[in-house]
């Protein structure tokens, strides 16, 4: 989705007729998909840490439930199922932001709409590459990432 519409939101904000020139819409999609990508990224590994808070002597980061001590699988799959709840609410806000652009005629609200719209699709990054590193081993971890960014692009 974040690609597509990276691709034809300047087109869009010219078909619609929210700018009279290709550069200023350009200008200003372009501002907008940073400002998202820049908020929604962090914003992404913070939804996970703070759903991923456990009770007990650890502080419920991302390092601590990735611990290769005892019952790794079992730690696995509980942080797993928590990044994949946070995954499915950030692409459905995301989502519905996005295809509420369809019915926004009005330019501050299609241009707040695509902000938060975009924000919530890039926070699922995070998502994806921790997922990314907990399927497979642990000295593996960074091909995966590496293989998972090529193959998203």
């Amino acid at each position: 989705m974040v690609i597509s519409i990276s691709t034809f939101g300047p087109a869009f904000f010219l078909a619609l007729g929210f700018f009279e020139e290709e550069q200023s819409a350009s200008f200003t999609f372009g501002l907008i998909i940073s400002i998202a990508g820049i908020v929604g990224t962090p914003m992404g590994g913070v939804l996970i840490d703070r759903v991923s808070k456990n009770k007990g002597d650890n502080d419920g980061s991302f390092e601590d439930s990735i611990d290769e001590s005892v019952d790794e699988a079992e730690t696995k799959y509980k942080t797993i199922e928590k990044i994949m709840l946070v995954m499915t609410a950030v692409l459905i806000v995301g989502g519905v932001f996005v295809w509420a652009l369809v019915f926004v005629e009005s330019k501050v609200l299609f241009i707040i709409s695509i902000l938060f719209g975009c924000t919530a699709l890039f926070s699922s990054t995070s998502c994806f590459n921790l997922g990314a590193m907990l399927a497979v081993p642990s000295k593996n971890r960074g091909f995966a990432v590496g293989l998972l960014t090529l193959v998203r692009t």
